[in-house]
């Protein structure tokens, strides 16, 4: 996928955005942090200094002594929030620029299926897409327990995805992670094929 597919100025300007702040910068950390974790190699007499228990040799160690489980699950969860932020801003700014009738109430642009809803009002058709607005709308449910619990799974969670343990904490991977992006994108080029001119 390059900017050039993109013919819309508003559309290309938000795939830069999310390319770049989110998949470019934090996922690209996400899936390389553990290693050079492990490749960063702390000098012995500092440890000593420290009083490090002689097996932390490495960043890598250093993280996992704490004994609170794969402390790295945590930038994984931030890619879907930045994700999701990324997301509602669009949102936001489709709405503004193109004069769409909004939801009522708190946080409309948080709630996935309302601004789809008030999109098809508005005669935008999501028929060849469908599928993938299935994987953005979990991502809003998943950024709303790493926000709220951490990525925990509660009640609330179990009931608008049917997926995930109670009280465990829902992990995202990299191939989960990818396929919320690449929904995003194809909504993106969806809606660039079909959104008017900027007014």
């Amino acid at each position: 996928m390059q900017t050039s597919d993109f013919k819309h100025p508003h559309t290309r300007w938000h795939y830069i955005t999310v390319l770049e702040r989110t998949n470019n910068l934090i996922f690209m950390h996400a899936i390389t942090a553990k290693e050079n974790d492990k490749s960063f190699i702390f000098n012995e007499e500092a440890t000593k200094k420290l009083n490090w228990d002689k097996n932390i040799k490495t960043m890598f160690d250093y993280r996992m002594s704490f004994g609170i489980g794969d402390v790295y699950e945590r930038i994984f969860q931030l890619c879907v929030i930045s994700l999701c932020s990324d997301i509602e801003l669009f949102f936001k700014k489709t709405f503004e620029i193109f004069e769409y009738k909004r939801g009522s109430g708190k946080g409309f642009y948080q709630r996935f299926d309302d601004v789809i809803k008030a999109l098809k009002t508005a005669g935008h058709d999501f028929s060849p897409i469908e599928e993938r607005l299935s994987k953005i709308n979990l991502a809003f449910q998943v950024r709303h327990i790493c926000i709220h619990n951490y990525g925990i799974v509660d009640d609330d969670f179990q009931k608008n995805t049917n997926t995930g343990k109670l009280g465990e904490t829902y992990v995202i991977e990299q191939e989960q992670y990818r396929e919320m992006y690449d929904a995003y994108v194809a909504l993106l080029l969806h809606l660039d094929n079909h959104l008017p001119s900027a007014k």
